[in-house]
């Protein structure tokens, strides 16, 4: 496979103060990328008069940073400018400082040769979707460890759900979802279920009521669907009442009305010797009940009923 390096390239006017070039500016901060190092400059702006001095640095064991080589480009200098290759990655840098004459424009290209990619450690959040081509990575490119870890991987995130969350219906619902198509509700029958939905809401109450009842009206009853036991006692009463306001007329109590109309008919009268007694209705002319008495006074014959409702 080829070998890949990491170009670092840029322009800048430089100066008496010293330039970093894999920093781009006078920040001196020392580079760790390990890497075979090759540096191209174009001193082409450089005029006789005018020096430059450039320095490799590194550090050994991670010690200090000091010049492992130097070179001076002075006076015109039309040809590209290539420093010596360098094995680096302690701590290295590229300088370049103006040392006579006048700050020129000064280019660069640092060729930073990583080697074999299979032999780097590749930094956290290296990969990335737009650092590797589509279907970059295929089967072949999967070796039998990292597949084995991906594999673990998936089984540490299935182990969070707990085995009380993994019920039978839930199972049930899961392997339903290798069922085919034809098995799983149709838009058509979803749409069937919205629409007998959107009706039962145009029939039920907006709101419930303070006890968070649904509101309705009894449109018919069964047959002895009300019972005794489903009849409260003021409920009874208020019945009792209706009825008696319908069958009597002149609005007396039903006990008084029935203790009277006993008493005409069972109780014992004087005055009424072998006399024909008759109770009319409130027109004056329809007899209702007629009773005979007998001759021995406080007896009585039997009453009939002659008319009524």
């Amino acid at each position: 496979m080829a070998t890949p390096f990491t170009p670092v390239a840029g322009s800048a006017s430089i100066s008496g103060t010293e330039f970093s070039l894999p920093n781009g500016s006078t920040t001196l901060t020392p580079q760790t990328t390990a890497c075979k190092l090759e540096a191209w400059i174009d001193a082409s702006a450089v005029l006789a008069g005018d020096q430059y001095r450039v320095q490799i640095l590194e550090k050994v064991n991670g010690g200090t940073q000091a010049v492992a080589w130097e070179g001076f480009i002075t006076g015109a200098t039309p040809q590209l400018y290539v420093l010596p290759v360098r094995d680096v990655n302690e701590g290295w840098d590229v300088r370049v400082k103006l040392i006579a004459g006048s700050a020129r424009t000064i280019a660069w290209a640092l060729k930073q040769d990583i080697g074999d990619r299979t032999a780097l450690t590749i930094a956290t959040g290296a990969i990335t979707a737009t650092a590797i081509a589509t279907d970059a990575i295929d089967a072949d490119a999967l070796k039998a460890d990292a597949i084995t870890e991906i594999q673990s991987g998936l089984a540490l995130a299935a182990t969070a759900v707990s085995n009380a969350d993994y019920t039978a219906g839930r199972a049930a619902k899961l392997d339903n979802l290798d069922a085919t198509i034809t098995s799983r509700s149709s838009a058509a029958a979803i749409a069937a279920v919205q629409a007998d939905t959107d009706d039962i809401q145009t029939r039920i109450p907006a709101a419930l009521d303070g006890a968070g009842n649904m509101k309705a009206g009894v449109q018919t009853i069964a047959s002895e669907a009300i019972t005794a036991a489903a009849i409260a006692a003021d409920a009874g009463a208020e019945l009792a009442a209706a009825v008696w306001a319908f069958a009597h007329q002149s609005g007396r109590t039903a006990k008084g009305a029935l203790k009277r109309l006993d008493q005409l008919l069972t109780g014992k009268h004087t005055g009424m010797l072998g006399a024909l007694w008759t109770m009319f209705d409130v027109d004056g002319t329809t007899p209702i009940v007629r009773a005979a008495q007998d001759t021995a006074a406080g007896t009585r014959d039997a009453a009939s009923i002659v008319a009524g409702d």
